[in-house]
């Protein structure tokens, strides 16, 4: 069997938005669930001896959360498996502590022409604003995937 070309690691369900379109945020079963540090390491390297992974994406609920979110960040540099993170946007510091630390891809999500739009849906204020910001600041030095989910009043 050949080894996928984009794998994901959920490292947590939980998020610190409160988007309309989602329920991460609202069970107490997710609070504080993480994948553990010792499983995520046995993990990479087992991804790292497969043939053909292009990219590890990092994803959860929010991944920006996880208490060892820079040291898997380590792991995956150290094994020189590209990897990049799904995120809100809502903290920054920690994408550009982990572009410092290898991460070459970013997605994002920009659900609305205007922060009126997205900041309603996502119920964080001054989120679009900041996703602009880690646009316009990393752009050119990783690759920025943008998203939007499309509802009846976000055109």
């Amino acid at each position: 069997m050949a080894a996928p070309s984009v794998v994901h690691l959920k490292l947590t369900r939980s998020c610190n938005a409160r988007c309309s379109m989602c329920n991460y945020y609202d069970s107490s079963v997710w609070a504080q669930s993480w994948l553990g540090i010792d499983t995520a390491r046995a993990l990479i390297n087992e991804i790292a001896a497969w043939d053909g992974v292009e990219l590890v994406m990092l994803s959860g609920g929010e991944p920006t959360l996880h208490p060892d979110l820079l040291a898997i960040g380590e792991l995956l540099a150290e094994q020189r498996l590209p990897y990049g993170i799904a995120t809100n946007g809502a903290l920054p510091e920690k994408v550009s502590k982990l572009i410092s630390r290898g991460l070459s891809f970013v997605h994002l999500s920009l659900d609305g022409p205007t922060p009126e739009e997205h900041n309603s849906l996502r119920r964080i204020p001054g989120l679009f604003e900041r996703n602009v910001e880690l646009i316009q600041e990393y752009g050119r030095k990783v690759r920025i995937h943008v998203t939007s989910i499309v509802f009846p009043n976000c055109y």
